[in-house]
């Protein structure tokens, strides 16, 4: 079965994987063999292509139709391709393993987990979860099973530092507790209560996981439930991880926001405050460098505002919002101003009369990002926010423009018309 070189792009390969895959398990075993060796024997070649990926792939699909637990060439043909130098091939290897193991989840899944604690290296640990995501996404009557194996082990490896292996940890817990949450939920619930703070981000990043596979809102409930008592965790990347899941939680099911009160909106507005403490200085070369560490907690909270602020509105006190977007308007970062500017542009719709009685308070910082982003680009160091700011700015400006009551503030009325008659602003808008 031989598919041409011209023929195969990065787009097609996983349709004709697929498709291969799908006339060879209508053959009968020793055709089917021939195929199945020709493909590995192209893997085994070494050489680096479009053919090889196609063969790992077809190799994985037609793994997911029959059983090759049998072939010891076969796991150890995609195995060795974990040492390949080149990235793709180590991450369609990683995903074809993935593949065959739907073939037969109770022979792979041991395989998969062995290598990931006999693995020293953490980019092999990475790939061998790549192929368990793989496994429990594709095979979830399958897997059912084989949840007592294979539970333990995702929460043994919560404890470890790297954040994108805990990510992909979360992404298989959070996965495997939407087969059957009833078992699992008590077990998140255990380990949101973890000392480990590696352990309880990890947990509360699955629940977002889980949520994104629209099960029963009751039986995510008692895990929102404790994700809002770790609104004020005392790490920040724990606090990060509870508001993003929480957001997603509301995203599926509107009602989850009911469970906030006004403790829940205050740790959140605590966690839009610019952190000192989080600001590391770190050495690369010659150059000491400042890193922003509490960025990310900060992004996470102006959007929960900014995401759910039509359904929040009645449950917030209006002059806590103000706070908000007058911190996020003094915040270093464009791209949480940015975010600031929307939430006010939302409230602006909700709360017309209100909002002109902060005009003082807010206009002071709107006119201050202007003038920064105006030098900015009159020099050329524009950032790529610096156009969405303005243009931001400029749009909110003018839905404040309509309330009639926003004409008695002079401080708006200069800034409007100043924005309005400045031909650099508009080129800036315009380029």
């Amino acid at each position: 079965m031989c598919i041409r070189d011209s023929t195969i792009t990065d787009n097609n390969i996983p349709q004709i994987a697929k498709a291969v895959a799908a006339l060879c398990s209508a053959l009968d075993s020793n055709k089917r063999n021939q195929i199945q060796q020709k493909y590995l024997n192209q893997v085994k070649s070494g050489q680096e292509g479009n053919q090889t990926l196609l063969s790992l792939l077809t190799i994985g699909e037609i793994g997911k139709r029959i059983d090759l637990s049998s072939s010891n060439e076969v796991t150890q043909t995609l195995l060795s391709q974990f040492k390949s130098k080149n990235e793709d091939i180590r991450s369609y290897a990683s995903t074809a393993l993935g593949a065959i193991s739907i073939g037969n989840v109770k022979h792979f899944i041991p395989i998969i987990i062995d290598q990931v604690k006999q693995s020293t290296q953490q980019e092999n640990k990475i790939l061998m979860l790549h192929a368990l995501r793989e496994l429990i996404s594709q095979s979830s009557p399958q897997i059912y099973t084989e949840i007592k194996s294979i539970l333990p082990f995702l929460f043994e490896c919560t404890t470890i530092e790297q954040e994108s292996f805990r990510n992909m940890v979360a992404e298989c817990i959070g996965k495997i507790a939407s087969v059957n949450p009833g078992e699992i939920v008590e077990s998140l619930l255990q380990n949101l209560d973890n000392t480990n703070a590696f352990t309880r981000y990890t947990v509360a990043t699955s629940v977002k996981y889980m949520a994104a596979k629209k099960i029963a809102f009751s039986t995510v409930l008692p895990l929102l439930m404790k994700l809002v008592t770790l609104l004020n965790d005392v790490n920040h990347d724990v606090q990060r991880s509870v508001i993003l899941s929480i957001s997603q939680v509301a995203t599926m099911d509107y009602h989850a926001l009911e469970f906030l009160n006004e403790d829940s909106f205050q740790n959140l507005f605590n966690c839009t405050k610019f952190r000192p403490d989080l600001v590391k200085e770190i050495i690369k070369g010659k150059f000491e460098l400042k890193v922003d560490e509490g960025f990310k907690l900060r992004q996470a909270a102006y959007q929960f505002f900014e995401n759910h602020m039509f359904r929040i509105y009645d449950k917030v006190n209006f002059h806590l919002l103000i706070d908000v977007i007058s911190q996020g308007l003094d915040d270093q970062s464009t791209e949480i101003q940015l975010i600031a500017i929307r939430i006010l542009e939302h409230i602006v719709q909700l709360a017309q009369v209100a909002i002109v009685g902060t005009l003082d308070i807010l206009v002071p910082r709107i006119e201050k990002i202007v003038t920064k982003q105006k030098q900015n680009y009159e020099k050329k160091e524009q950032t790529e926010n610096t156009k969405d700011l303005i243009r931001g700015i400029t749009t909110c400006l003018g839905k404040i423009q309509k309330i009639p009551e926003s004409e008695s503030n002079q401080k708006f009325t200069t800034l409007n018309n100043q924005i309005t008659n400045d031909q650099e602003l508009k080129n800036l808008i315009d380029n």
